[in-house]
C-alpha cells in the first residue's frame, strides 16, 4: 500500500466518524427547524403538528437530503446543495428565477429551492430556484 492509499483510507475513515456525528447530531434538529417553518407558513392546518405521516415525511427528507450532501452510509458524497444566495448575483449557469422575480435585479434575496451539484465535475444537475 503506498502513501496515497494510506491517505485515502485515512481521509475515508474521518468522513466516516464525520458523516455518522452530523446526521445523528443535527438530522433531529434539521427535521425540527424544517417542520416549525412548515408549522408557521402553515398555520390554517394545525392537525400537521400531530399527523404522523407528515412528520415522518419530513423526517425522511431530511434523511435523503443528509445522504445526498454527506454521502449514503458514510461513502463520499456525490453531490451537494447550491442554496447559497447572500451576497451573490443571479447566475444563468447555476439559477432559475422564480416567477415573482424582478427581471431586471442582478441580486438575489432568497432561495426558493436548492440545486444540485455533481462535486466530482462540478456541473450542475439542477439548477437553484432564486428569486430576485
Amino acid at each position: 500500500m503506498d502513501s496515497s492509499d494510506s491517505d485515502d483510507l485515512m481521509d475515508y475513515s474521518i468522513y466516516r466518524i464525520m458523516y455518522r456525528q452530523a446526521k445523528n447530531n443535527h438530522g433531529i434538529k434539521n427535521a425540527k427547524d424544517v417542520t416549525t417553518q412548515i408549522w408557521e407558513t402553515l398555520f390554517d392546518f394545525p392537525a400537521l403538528k400531530t399527523c404522523t405521516r407528515f412528520n415522518r415525511f419530513i423526517l425522511d427528507c431530511v434523511d435523503v437530503i443528509w445522504d445526498l450532501v454527506a454521502g449514503i452510509d458514510g461513502r463520499m458524497p456525490r453531490l451537494k446543495l447550491d442554496f447559497e444566495c447572500i451576497g451573490i448575483c443571479f447566475d444563468p449557469t447555476r439559477h432559475i428565477r422564480s416567477t415573482d422575480s424582478n427581471m431586471d435585479r442582478k441580486e438575489i434575496k432568497y432561495c426558493i429551492w436548492p440545486g444540485l451539484i455533481n462535486i466530482h465535475d462540478n456541473q450542475h444537475i439542477i439548477k437553484a430556484i432564486m428569486c430576485t
